[in-house]
This record gives structure tokens, C-alpha cells and sequence, in this order.
């Protein structure tokens, strides 16, 4: 409570006031108008026309008001700081190939894949792409992939793929989604304990060896 008990002070609520009505308006849910107030508000101390501005920006890029969706993408794209951070995103997901429909794709599909370190964005799709092969812009259409943590999620799995690969077990090339996203214990009844015959597989599911290595 005490991290956010200045939101309900009156001269704060005040200042707050011209932009919630903004987005009552719009018929956003009052829940999402208290999680941008609880976890997000520098949002809504943006000036009244920058504020009118971005949510003009969000409702553009094809965000419903009516969903939590579209104040995550307020968040991403208010304030000085993370506009900063949107550009620096921006700028590496075009190195990597992205197109500009490409970025606003993975922005609408995560809105928080516009505040990650350029470390992160670059040392994931530096593995998928140059390591394992994906195409660039598939990752796109999968944005959620570049949370994933690359040495406990990315690297085990692919590691297991590339065996099972190798021994001309998995012939077709999987989509991304189909090995990174499912749950530990789905991927490991698909992938692992169905080729109960190759020992040294969970050695490479734990991380032991894997395509590091290879």
C-alpha cells in the first residue's frame, strides 16, 4: 500500500483527473484503470495532449480499450524513459530485419517487448537465428520467445531438438512456438520421455551438453 498510497492523495488526483476521463470515455475497465494506477502511473502524469496523444498512437495500432492489452501498451509508450527504451528496441529489432509491420505485430501480440535491454534482444535472437537456424521475422510472430530465460528454457530445448534431429527422429522443421512455448511438462512428454531410448537425452535437456558445444 504505501508504494502507491500518494495515487489517492486529492492534489495528485487533481492532476490524475483529465486523463482517466480520457480513457473512461473510451470505456476502458476500471480494473485496467487501476492497474495503470497501481503498477504504471507515470502514464497518467504525461501532459493532458501527450497523454491524448499516445492513447490516440495505441488505439491506431489496433489495441481494444475494453482489453488489459491496451494499457500495457500505454505504459510501453508513455514517459520520457520509455520512449527512449521504444526507440532503442525499435532501432534493434530493424538490425535484426524486422519491417516496421513486423515491430508493431510483436508490440500488439506483447506490448513489453518494446522495453527490453538491447542485451537481451540481441544475445536470444543472435542464438535463434544464427545458432538454430529461425528466420528473423518469425520471431516476430512470436514475441514472447525473447522473455525466456536462454540458458534454463531456450538452449536446453533446442539442444534436445538438434539430437533428436540429428538422429532423424524430428524430420520436419518445428515451428518456433511448438518447441519454446509449451509448458516443462508437455515439452518433456513430447521430446524427451517419448524417446526413452536415447539415453544421453536428459543430459541434454539438464544442460550438460547441448548445441553450445556442438
Amino acid at each position: 500500500m504505501k508504494r502507491t498510497s500518494w495515487i489517492f492523495c486529492d492534489d495528485v488526483n487533481k492532476s490524475l483527473s483529465p486523463n482517466v476521463k480520457v480513457l473512461r470515455e473510451l470505456k476502458v475497465p476500471e480494473s485496467c484503470i487501476k492497474l495503470l494506477l497501481t503498477h504504471y502511473p507515470e502514464a497518467l502524469f504525461e501532459k493532458a495532449d501527450e497523454f491524448r496523444a499516445s492513447v490516440s498512437k495505441v488505439l491506431e495500432m489496433g489495441f481494444s480499450p475494453l482489453k488489459s492489452m491496451f494499457v500495457l501498451a500505454l505504459h510501453a509508450i508513455s514517459g520520457d524513459a520509455n520512449k527512449v527504451t521504444w526507440a532503442r528496441c525499435y532501432q534493434s529489432y530493424s538490425d535484426w530485419g524486422w519491417s516496421e509491420d513486423d515491430i508493431h505485430m510483436a508490440f500488439r501480440k506483447h506490448p513489453n517487448c518494446m522495453l527490453m535491454s538491447q542485451e537481451k534482444i540481441s544475445e536470444t535472437m543472435d542464438f535463434l537465428v544464427h545458432k538454430m537456424g529461425w528466420n528473423s521475422r518469425t520471431i516476430a510472430t512470436c514475441p514472447t520467445v525473447l522473455f525466456f530465460n536462454l540458458k534454463s528454457r531456450i538452449i536446453p530445448r533446442c539442444s534436445v531438438i538438434e539430437l533428436l534431429s540429428s538422429r532423424g527422429l524430428i524430420t520436419k522443421r518445428l515451428k518456433l512456438s511448438t518447441v519454446l512455448i509449451p509448458s516443462e511438462k508437455s515439452f518433456l512428454e513430447r521430446f524427451v520421455v517419448k524417446f526413452e531410448e536415447i539415453p544421453e537425452l536428459p543430459d541434454f535437456y539438464k544442460g550438460k551438453v547441448g548445441v553450445q558445444e556442438s
